[in-house]
């Protein structure tokens, strides 16, 4: 039998225990183990649930910067980290910085100059004395425009289907002419525009010819051919018999044919890309190759590119074909390629089908890194 003791004992432990239950959360659930946790989250409803913010599509202490031809706008200067932050919302329309249409050039001796464009790039002219975009199209013309006061400061319709435009260091011109259909005819032409030139002083014959670069390294210029990149140097600089002629023992053959784009790896002295209809490749100008691996260029092939625009930090906008293109070169999209973080390894994201400004009736040929520098 209980002593009254103990009666008391078991009645205030009886008291205590149904004071702790009426104290409890009646919405609280019991603790589940860890993957029925995840599994409630994510069926739960999200609303009002912050999601982490996504890194920008381009590094924003990296200047991402391109210039381009625009068939029927002219020139457009897009500053690539204005554009989005990410894929899903990258627009080319949001970053452009600059623009110049044919239509601007009111001062034109050559007629009509709506002339869809095939090259443009940014210089430094010390005969004008400022910075200027120099532009070509394979319809022929080819011109010099102030990038400040975007008055056309140059032009001449030298025929024979410019493809590439080139101001050298002393404000001389070089072209690549592709020679249209007739790709036997294809041409790099020499403008002595620093002695007051007007039209070409020299000629070197190259089969369907379609890029130009200074190579400051080596005080030549790379001229891509349909199989093949040669030097042409220059002699007699500044006069008005200025004369190219091409550099014996100094010419590489290309893998594949078809050769369409010359473009500067920047961040890379010496080193070029390379597209051909086949695939692209990286030109090694102090060693004279070739390759198809070099700055991982496997990772950003692809057949027909017309145009490249390659950043220091892996970065490379590129032009292809599309059947929203015009003909068999033009294209409405853009192909991106950045480099990103997999597993510790640096490896390239592509981002396929980014539509450039006005696409329902504009179309782009090349597309270059937008800088006065030559490397």
């Amino acid at each position: 039998m209980k002593t009254m003791k103990q009666v008391i004992l078991l009645l205030f432990a009886l008291l205590m225990a149904l004071s702790a239950v009426a104290c409890e959360d009646p919405s609280e659930e019991p603790e589940a183990s860890g993957t029925d946790t995840e599994a409630s989250v994510s069926s739960s409803d999200t609303s009002g649930v912050t999601e982490e913010k996504k890194p920008p599509l381009f590094d924003p202490e990296i200047e991402h910067k391109i210039i381009m031809d625009v068939s029927a706008r002219g020139i457009f200067v897009v500053d690539l980290n204005k554009s989005g932050d990410h894929p899903e919302d990258w627009s080319v329309e949001e970053g452009i910085i600059w623009e110049w249409a044919t239509t601007d050039a009111k001062n034109s001796k050559m007629g009509n100059v709506s002339v869809t464009m095939d090259s443009t790039r940014l210089r430094y002219s010390p005969y004008y004395g400022c910075d200027v975009v120099v532009f070509c199209g394979s319809g022929g013309w080819v011109g010099i425009v102030s990038y400040e006061t975007k008055e056309l400061l140059f032009e001449d319709k030298p025929g024979n289907g410019p493809h590439s435009a080139e101001l050298l260091p002393n404000g001389d011109l070089i072209l690549a002419c592709s020679g249209n259909s007739n790709t036997d005819n294809g041409c790099i032409l020499y403008y002595p525009l620093s002695a007051g030139a007007k039209k070409p002083s020299s000629t070197v014959s190259l089969k369907s010819a379609h890029g130009v670069c200074y190579d400051p390294q080596q005080d030549v210029v790379w001229a891509l051919g349909n199989r093949e990149i040669i030097a042409i140097d220059v002699y007699g600089e500044g006069t008005m018999d200025a004369r190219i002629t091409a550099v014996n023992g100094m010419e590489v053959s290309l893998p594949s044919g078809g050769g369409h784009d010359l473009s500067p790896a920047y961040g890379y002295p010496g080193k070029y890309w390379v597209s051909t209809s086949k695939t692209v490749y990286v030109f090694d100008s102090v060693n004279g190759t070739v390759s198809a691996t070099d700055l991982q260029a496997n990772q950003y092939t692809k057949a027909s590119v017309k145009g490249m625009a390659y950043f220091p930090d892996g970065t490379m906008v590129q032009t292809a074909h599309d059947q929203g293109g015009t003909g068999t070169y033009r294209s409405s999209l853009f192909r991106i390629i950045y480099p990103t973080m997999s597993s510790g390894r640096v490896k390239k994201r592509i981002i396929e089908d980014v539509m450039i400004p006005h696409a329902k009736d504009c179309h782009t040929y090349k597309v270059s890194v937008f800088t006065k520098d030559y490397q």
